[in-house]
């Protein structure tokens, strides 16, 4: 190397080198190496991020019945609430699974009785009477077992999107209660401890619909006075459920 007005001068390669540019090119591949860890790791990130881990909602029931003399009376209602683990399935992070554990309560009015027979048995009548102290009520607790397939239109910063999430919910009833007038007793032992749905939440940002249909009842087949038919029941709910990370 030879020195020549604060140049250096490679007499090997004949290459003039100044000093700042060498120092320039140096922080240049810094750079580069840093922004491509950055990306590498926003890339991961990318594909890694999950979203709407924890739900709440409140629906309205309608009973779906086949026997046209049952009628529900007020207002039927459900309250839900959970934790469920989001999986992306796809690189993009928009198409996932979820599954998950949550708890509900719901309660419905109706004209069902019930009545013990001369047996011993249980069996129900469809009263005419609507008087206050005639009112009949059933309510019940369960435990959620929700599995779902998820889309959504979201990225690690869009925030607000479509989401479209479905699939099936396996309840584990905990408490069944029935009610007439002033008077609650406990009917545990005489309803289906597990029971199913199908449900459908769509919605965007804060807003999302709630649909949702027992495929199992909770209630099963109820024998009616003087109907040979057994009663079959399935609850639809229809609500609002609201989602956060």
């Amino acid at each position: 190397m030879i020195r020549s007005n604060g140049h250096y001068f490679d007499g090997l390669k004949g290459d003039i080198v100044n000093p700042i540019s060498s120092q320039l090119m140096i922080c240049m591949l810094l750079m580069s190496s840093t922004v491509l860890t950055y990306s590498q790791e926003s890339l991961e990130i990318y594909d890694r991020y999950r979203e709407d881990q924890i739900y709440l909602g409140v629906s309205f029931l309608a009973i779906v019945r086949n026997q046209s003399n049952f009628f529900q009376r007020g207002v039927s209602s459900q309250f839900q609430f959970g934790l469920v683990r989001d999986i992306p399935i796809s690189d993009d992070g928009r198409w996932a699974v979820g599954m998950g554990l949550g708890y509900s309560t719901s309660q419905f009015n109706s004209n069902l009785r019930r009545i013990s027979d001369i047996d011993g048995g249980l069996s129900h009548r469809l009263e005419t009477d609507t008087s206050p102290q005639n009112q009949m009520g059933y309510s019940f607790q369960s435990l959620e077992f929700p599995i779902e397939l998820r889309w959504r239109n979201s990225s690690p910063v869009i925030y607000k999107f479509w989401r479209v999430y479905g699939g099936f919910k396996f309840l584990w009833n905990v408490t069944a209660n029935y009610r007439q007038g002033n008077t609650k007793n406990s009917i545990l032992d005489q309803v289906n401890r597990w029971s199913s749905e199908a449900f459908l939440n769509f919605g965007y940002n804060t807003w999302n619909f709630n649909l949702s249909y027992e495929l199992s009842s909770v209630l099963g087949a109820i024998k009616v006075e003087q109907n040979e038919e057994l009663l079959e029941l399935r609850l639809f709910k229809i609500g609002l459920i609201f989602y956060l990370l």
